[in-house]
């Protein structure tokens, strides 16, 4: 969609009970007439499979709790949002996310700034693996969350990858959750 570089005013919207694959190929989205760049369904099995440098911008990958969501390729993927509440990869403050998959090669930078927010994951908390990969969470604002959630329980299974999380916001947590239980495996 549009020329590589170019930053579209595109939000995505994949459709309920969608399954299939979507390549994101030096691509620009952004979410910042309505939030999220990229609104993922009810009952969904979405491959996003990552070449090149792709960014959003403005809003997030919504995943609703009944679907799933796997991330795949060599690619990268930079992602910033501001808001009074955000998320970047995952669901609102007053939601679960669906289950999310990272299987890929490349980067994922997620920046998010907001009163509360979470870089990967959710308000209340969902089924969260990660592989392998590369992950830069940059957390800013006042409660923030880098792999997790702010209220439910969470537990996470990491492997192979390498985190790197950098806060400044006045109260931050990087993997678990700020009042729920958190089971890393």
């Amino acid at each position: 969609i549009g020329v590589p570089g170019d930053e579209g005013a595109i939000n995505t919207v994949i459709e309920n009970g969608y399954k299939g694959k979507i390549a994101l190929e030096n691509c620009s989205l952004t979410g910042r007439d309505t939030m999220p760049a990229i609104n993922i369904g009810e009952d969904c099995e979405v491959v996003l499979s990552l070449t090149g440098e792709n960014a959003l911008t403005g809003g997030g990958i919504k995943v609703a709790a009944s679907s799933n969501l796997t991330f795949e390729g060599v690619g990268n993927l930079s992602l910033s949002t501001t808001a009074i509440e955000t998320y970047g990869i995952g669901n609102d403050m007053d939601s679960y996310h669906g289950d999310l998959v990272f299987d890929q090669d490349g980067l994922i930078e997620i920046t998010v700034n907001a009163t509360k927010s979470v870089a990967i994951g959710s308000g209340l908390g969902g089924h969260l693996t990660i592989r392998r990969g590369m992950y830069k969470l940059n957390l800013m604002g006042q409660h923030s969350v880098g792999i997790g959630s702010n209220y439910g329980d969470i537990d996470p299974l990491i492997s192979n990858c390498y985190i790197g999380i950098k806060s400044v916001a006045q109260a931050a947590v990087g993997i678990g959750s700020f009042m729920g239980r958190c089971d890393m495996m």
